[in-house]
């Protein structure tokens, strides 16, 4: 382990810099590890507790965040466990080494957590997601006892042995992802948010680098950064004499996760040129990801790829995600626009310079004319067919609601006064 060795630099603030010098690297990989002060005896509540971390923590500054976005140096790569929270990034660019410490410092310099809230859902949504179609092997560092793990040498790995999974699946192992879903939801937030300023502090943090540029350059980079501006970890710890027992003991709610079937979703948007396939692809990763964004209160685990895009919900909001992806990738072709920085960011990510606006809109309109959509391998239907059925529906909608809303206007009717002038002399005869 890296932090049993001497650091190669310690910041005054407290933070270890580790570094790894290798010229043959085509890049950096970038990773700050924050410590937890989990014990033996709460480390599944703990896990908890990080995980809402892990999703939640965001940059203050808005302006910062929305260009360290639209660079691509925000970290991405971010694992969550009982003893830590990695939070990794691969870098392809030394030019972009130095804009990328200073988003480091300054997410863990002056964080906040705006979508906490949300967050908890997409936690949920991805205990169901793992529950059903993940290896539950990853639980060893929670469950079984040493003669039901086995080790890979190779990838550093102790998983549970096949046997253990297929013998505790609806049992001990079901059992834990129910803890985790339900800490999930009852975890208070002013708990997480204490927590969290209890572990994210540089005097408990490592940083973890190596790439191609020589040691002392990289930590001359180090020292000039915000890094050097993050505060250093509080004291008070809510969870301190907190046990998984206690905490299991106490949970208000009782969700079971077996009661949450996922459906699977598959866009495909097929393309004989691989070229554009990349590029329709990234277009609609750069249209849509704002709208699926994981702060939304209905989350999502989607992916995008050459052939289309893969995603992954609750069946309960099966509709929800069928309407947004649908919506979605309509009005990403619809008035098509492309900004300056979006056209930048295209250009980056696909390393095409000569890029032109005119040969994405076509490659994307041909997609989405393409497109076609199947709910857990059922029939294709077709996206563009679908999203002219959402306008009319949307439509009649709204001319409903407009009619609901409208005052009732008194009906007018054309009397016949020779008809009330005979009705009154019947009636005066009798």
């Amino acid at each position: 382990m890296a932090e049993e060795k001497t650091p190669d630099l310690i910041l005054p603030n407290g933070l270890k810099v580790f570094y790894e010098e290798n010229p043959q690297a085509e890049g950096f990989s970038l990773e700050l590890f924050v410590g937890s002060k989990a014990k033996e005896e709460n480390k599944e509540v703990i896990f908890a507790t990080n995980h809402i971390i892990e999703h939640s923590i965001r940059l203050a500054d808005e302006q910062k965040a929305a260009q360290y976005q639209q660079d691509n140096v925000r970290p991405q790569d971010c694992i969550t466990s009982y003893d830590n929270i990695r939070f990794g990034k691969s870098l392809g660019q030394s030019s972009k080494l130095e804009e990328t410490l200073n988003c480091y410092g300054d997410i863990f310099s002056n964080w906040h957590m705006p979508n906490l809230e949300g967050e908890r859902e997409v936690i949920f949504e991805e205990w169901c997601n793992a529950r059903q179609n993940g290896n539950p092997a990853f639980l060893s560092a929670y469950l079984g006892s040493k003669e039901d793990l086995y080790t890979i040498p190779d990838k550093n790995l102790t998983l549970l042995k096949p046997e253990y999974v297929e013998q505790h699946k609806n049992t001990t192992i079901k059992e834990w992802f129910n803890d985790q879903i339900n800490y999930t939801k009852d975890l208070k937030t002013e708990d997480i948010r204490a927590y969290a300023k209890h572990i994210c502090g540089a005097d408990n943090m490592t940083f973890i680098a190596s790439g191609n540029m020589p040691k002392e350059e990289f930590l001359q980079l180090v020292q000039k950064s915000t890094l050097t501006q993050i505060s250093q970890a509080q004291k008070y710890n809510p969870f301190e004499n907190l046990t998984d027992k206690q905490a299991h003991q106490s949970l208000s709610s009782q969700m079971d996760i077996d009661d949450y079937k996922v459906s699977s979703f598959e866009v495909t948007y097929p393309s004989r040129n691989p070229e554009e396939a990349k590029i329709a692809k990234e277009f609609f990763k750069l249209k849509m990801c704002k709208g699926l964004q994981k702060e939304e209160p209905h989350a999502y685990i989607a992916d995008f790829t050459p052939k289309g895009i893969s995603a992954q919900i609750t069946i309960q909001k099966e509709k929800l995600m069928q309407d947004k992806l649908v919506s979605l990738m309509a009005n990403s072709v619809k008035d098509f626009s492309l900004s300056a920085a979006e056209m930048q960011t295209l250009q980056s990510r696909l390393k095409m310079d000569n890029l032109s606006v005119e040969t994405i809109r076509d490659i994307s309109s041909q997609a989405f004319q393409n497109a076609q959509l199947s709910i857990n391998d059922s029939e294709l239907k077709s996206i563009s067919n679908l999203a002219y059925l959402q306008i009319v529906r949307d439509k009649a909608m709204l001319r409903a609601q407009q009619n609901k809303l409208a005052p009732l206007k008194p009906q007018q009717k054309s009397i016949d006064i020779s008809t009330l002038k005979y009705a009154q002399n019947l009636h005066q005869s009798r």
